[in-house]
């Protein structure tokens, strides 16, 4: 488990920094907590002067300052010159009459280089921060599985990229217990923890001058059985809001809370093959679906085997039993896909789904109209774009300008989040098969994907409200299955 480095400038530039210039540092913090690293350089460069002259009165309309050997591009026209000169001049045809002594015969203006000289110039450059990262050690893994066969120890690593410099120390404390190592390496021996795991916070001290980030979070070390019941090992989960330190996924991560050790309650089990979540359930809605579409005889039955709210009589259901049980396990495949990317439980989807539409994602009006397997409305839409944030942000500028996108979701105008939630209740729509029982595989994955994003939009309502009711994490005060049980009463 390793913490992702921010990216590194060049060597060469560091070794510029460090050797042939005099610079003054400074450190401060950037708004994810890192600190910021800069340093103003003085440079020499050879600055050219360019104008833009008009060719009737020979005037200057403009002067454009340059670092760099050619003309100006139009960007810095347009910047150093305001967008109507710079419009003027890129609608200037070229003068013909130029060598005939009769420029001013000529509409609009041309670029005009009138010398350069060696300035001075202060540049502001980005240092790279101190990079941190945690490990287990010791851990020999129980059949290639992450459990450890012993308790291990925790490893957190500190790297410091500037030459000349080095990480002095790390510190922290391990469930309010301080500790503290020399160095770049710290080894923190682990014991069992409880079921909520114990808090860890640590940062490490560079010889720059300045620290790492704090990182928190909580850390769970547990005895669990694998597989057999005579085979155990120690597993180690770490949660945190910072991604890079969390080995959580989806709503857990989003809740930082840890799942029940052993065995998970049927509805939030996570089979990861297809086969291990067939189900053969005698829907009666589905049935009269099928019935319907005219996908099974019924001829032989009563009133062809529907009753009269359009579900399936006795006989319509033993008629399209084949079907039925063929329809409601078709989106499997594309369940357990959603769930790998998305760490919500395969089998929490897709009892969903059979609650909510019995798998038959026609779109249906109700006091709002719904769509897919899951039967999303405008509200569910509205609380998918406000609070999945990463979905939103991938979403909105494929149906808004990107800069309109970037004032959120809940500073859009009426239209905007009327056009977004439209866009995205749309892509939800399945088309149903018109000859036979199969389905657009791209429309049901796209679906299937949706639905659980609007789960972990949610995911993420849920744990606001507990943090505004009782200022703490979710995962501190609520178990993980209740706040399942919290985020579904929400959706």
């Amino acid at each position: 488990m390793k913490l992702q480095p921010d990216k590194y400038i060049s060597k060469s530039i560091i070794w510029v920094l460090v050797i042939l210039l005099t610079a003054v540092f400074s450190t401060s913090a950037r708004a994810d907590g890192d600190p910021e690293r800069q340093t103003t350089l003085e440079v020499k460069i050879v600055e050219h002067e360019w104008w833009l002259v008009y060719w009737q009165e020979g005037s200057r309309a403009c002067t454009i300052f340059v670092d760099h050997e050619g003309e100006p591009t139009r960007e810095e026209i347009r910047i150093q010159c305001g967008q109507k000169v710079f419009s003027l001049w890129i609608n200037s045809s070229p003068c013909l009459m130029a060598e005939s002594d009769l420029p001013e015969k000529c509409p609009g203006m041309y670029l005009h280089h009138t010398g350069s000289q060696e300035k001075n110039k202060l540049l502001e450059i980005e240092l790279p921060i101190p990079r941190v990262w945690v490990e287990l050690d010791d851990c020999t893994s129980v059949k290639g599985t992450e459990i450890c066969a012993e308790l291990p120890s925790l490893l957190i690593i500190a790297e410091e990229p500037l030459p000349n410099e080095k990480i002095e120390k790390v510190q922290g404390n391990l469930d309010e217990v301080p500790f503290l190592c020399f160095g770049s390496i710290c080894e923190l021996p682990l014991q069992a923890t409880g079921d909520m795991g114990v808090k860890i916070e640590f940062w490490a001290d560079s010889s720059f001058g300045d620290s790492t980030r704090e990182y928190q979070g909580r850390i769970r070390v547990a005895e669990t059985t694998i597989e057999d019941p005579l085979i155990s090992g120690w597993r180690v989960d770490i949660v945190s809001e910072r991604d890079d330190l969390n080995t959580l996924d989806g709503c857990n991560k989003i809740w930082e809370s840890f799942p029940a050790l052993g065995t998970p309650p049927d509805w939030l089990s996570d089979p990861q093959h297809p086969r291990l979540l067939e189900t053969d359930e005698p829907y009666a809605f589905l049935a009269g679906k099928l019935i319907q579409k005219g996908y099974v005889d019924t001829s032989e039955c009563e009133y062809y085997g529907l009753l009269p709210n359009d579900y399936a009589s006795t006989c319509g259901l033993e008629k399209s039993r084949a079907a039925v049980k063929l329809w409601q396990n078709t989106f499997d495949e594309y369940i357990v896909n959603v769930s790998r990317d998305s760490g919500i439980p395969s089998q929490l989807l897709k009892r969903i789904f059979a609650k909510e539409t019995q798998f038959w994602p026609a779109t249906a009006r109700h006091t709002y109209y719904e769509y897919g397997l899951g039967h999303i409305n405008e509200l569910g839409a509205d609380t998918t774009l406000l609070w999945n944030r990463d979905f939103y942000e991938q979403f909105c500028p494929l149906v808004l300008d990107i800069n309109v996108c970037k004032s959120g979701y809940a500073n859009l105008s009426d239209w905007g989040k009327v056009l977004l939630r439209g866009a995205f209740l749309t892509e939800l729509e399945i088309d149903l098969p018109f000859r036979d029982l199969s389905i657009d595989s791209v429309q049901a994955q796209a679906s299937v994907s949706l639905f659980a994003e609007t789960l972990l939009g949610n995911c993420s309502q849920v744990r606001q409200m507990i943090v505004n009711e009782t200022g703490q994490v979710p995962g501190e005060i609520v178990s993980n299955e209740d706040l399942w049980r919290f985020t579904l009463a929400n959706y």
